[in-house]
């Protein structure tokens, strides 16, 4: 998809590919802390996934420069939804003692 965005070379197009996971980055730092404070995970990681989703959605209707942002939408729901998820079932597993 980033290759149809234009006559780019090797170089750009991976800079440009690298964009989504650049925003990913700040979102798990975050949502890590928003699931921390408000300590109710499953909530965020449903709105997490529901903003994934709709990014991938965007990005295969829009044109390619619009679904670079789009990527960027779902690059943001998903990547930080799977540390977030893992911290669920650690919860019910933690001893007690």
């Amino acid at each position: 998809m980033v290759d149809d965005m234009g006559n780019f070379s090797e170089f750009q197009v991976g800079l440009l590919t690298s964009v989504p996971w650049l925003f990913a980055i700040g979102a798990v730092w975050v949502s890590g802390r928003i699931s921390d404070r408000m300590g109710k995970r499953r909530p965020l990681l449903i709105t997490l996934l529901l903003i994934g989703s709709v990014g991938t959605l965007l990005a295969v209707y829009v044109s390619p420069w619009l679904g670079l942002g789009a990527l960027c939408i779902a690059a943001v729901g998903f990547k930080p939804a799977s540390p977030i998820f893992w911290t669920i079932p650690q919860s019910y597993l933690v001893l007690q003692g």
